[in-house]
C-alpha cells in the first residue's frame, strides 16, 4: 500500500499545478470552459497516475516504504569513553529488535539496562525498520548510547529452518549485508557488528563482512565474540534463572574473560506483551551484574580484539 502522506500530497501538487497554469495562461474562473480545462488537467493527471504507480511499484520492489529515502542518515557519534577492562565486563545482547514486534519491550529492556548504566548491543533487524516511526525515532535518538548491530537482513529461515546467513555465498550474503547496512543507516552511522540469525554464519558470510564494513560478529559457535551464555534454555524452553546466569559469567570474570549475555525480548512476553513476572528475571541479572560492579561494553569497545 502507497503510503497516505505520498498519496496526499500528490493530489495536492496536482490541485495547486492546475490553478498555477491556469493563472499563467490567464484563464479566470469565470471564463473556464470545459475545453481549457480538460487541456490544463489532462496532462497533470497522467503525471499524477504515473507518479502514483511509480510510488505503489517501488515500494513494492524496495523493502522499505517510500518516503523512508527522504529520511535523513543518522549523523556518527563521538568516540566514547574508553572502558576500564580492569574490571569485569560483561556485553548485554539483545536481539530480534524489529519493527512493531516485541518493541515496547525491547525499549524497555534498553532503558532499563540504560538507567544502571550497562549500555546495550542491539541486534537490529533491518528489513521494514523505517515502517515503526516509534522505533526507529528510538534508536536514532539513542545511537550514541547503546550499540546497533545488524540481526540478519530479514531473518527469515531458510527450508530446513537454519538460519538466513546460514548458508549464502560471498556474493549473496554482501548483497544482504549492503541492504541491511543502507537500512540501518538512517537511524546509525556506526554500525560495524553483525549478529548472524540463529546464531549460524556462512563461511561465505565471513568473507563478506569486511568487505560490507562490518568487521565484528557474534553467533554462537565458540569464536571471540560469540555468546557466553542465553537467558533461555531453548532444548527445555524455558527461562534460565538469573542465579544460573551470573555464575556463569562470574566464572568467566574469574579468567578474566568478558561475559556476552544473550537475551531477547520475546522471552520476557506472553501473547506479545510483557510479562511482569518474566521481566523480574531480566531486572535481577542486571542488578545481579551492578552489584558486582561489572562494567558494560559494547562490541565496537572491543573491536581491537573482535575485529576479523
Amino acid at each position: 500500500m502507497m503510503p497516505t502522506g505520498g498519496f496526499t500530497l500528490l493530489i495536492h501538487l496536482f490541485i495547486n499545478a492546475i490553478f498555477f497554469v491556469a493563472r499563467l495562461v490567464g484563464i479566470t474562473r469565470t471564463s473556464v470552459v470545459l475545453p481549457e480545462v480538460a487541456l490544463l488537467a489532462l496532462p497533470l493527471l497522467v503525471v499524477l497516475i504515473f507518479g502514483a504507480a511509480h510510488l505503489v511499484i517501488t515500494q513494492a520492489l524496495a523493502e522499505e516504504p517510500t518516503y523512508s529515502y527522504f529520511t535523513p542518515a543518522a549523523a556518527p557519534c563521538p568516540k566514547p569513553e574508553p572502558i576500564d577492562f580492569e574490571r569485569p565486563t560483561v556485553v548485554l545482547r539483545i536481539d530480534d529488535v524489529q519493527a512493531y514486534m516485541w518493541r515496547d519491550i525491547s525499549i524497555r529492556m534498553t532503558d532499563d539496562a540504560l538507567a544502571r548504566s550497562m549500555p546495550p548491543v542491539l541486534g537490529v533487524i533491518p528489513k521494514g525498520l523505517s515502517r515503526d516511526v516509534a522505533l526507529t525515532s528510538y534508536l536514532k535518538s539513542h545511537r550514541c548510547e547503546v550499540e546497533i548491530a545488524m540481526h540478519g537482513w530479514d531473518h527469515i529461515p531458510v527450508e530446513d529452518g537454519s538460519g538466513e546467513f546460514a548458508y549464502l555465498s560471498t556474493g549473496e550474503a554482501l548483497e544482504h549485508l549492503l541492504r541491511g547496512i543502507e537500512a540501518l543507516a538512517r537511524v546509525s552511522a556506526d554500525v560495524v557488528t553483525f549478529i548472524p540469525p540463529e546464531n549460524e554464519i556462512s563461511d561465505g558470510t565471513i568473507e563478506a563482512l569486511p568487505m560490507a564494513g562490518l568487521p565484528i560478529f557474534s553467533s554462537g559457535q565458540g569464536r571471540p565474540g560469540d555468546y557466553d551464555i542465553s537467558t533461555y534454555d531453548f532444548v527445555l524452553e524455558r527461562l534460565e534463572t538469573p542465579g544460573y546466569v551470573l555464575s556463569h559469567c562470574r566464572r568467566l570474570f574469574d579468567e578474566g574473560a568478558p561475559c556476552i549475555i544473550m537475551f531477547h525480548p520475546q522471552d520476557y512476553a506472553v501473547n506479545g506483551e510483557l510479562d511482569a513476572e518474566k521481566y523480574e528475571r531480566y531486572l535481577a541479572i542486571l542488578d545481579g551484574l551492578a552489584s558486582e560492579g561489572v562494567v558494560a561494553a559494547r562490541f565496537s569497545d572491543l573491536y581491537d580484539q573482535l575485529a576479523k
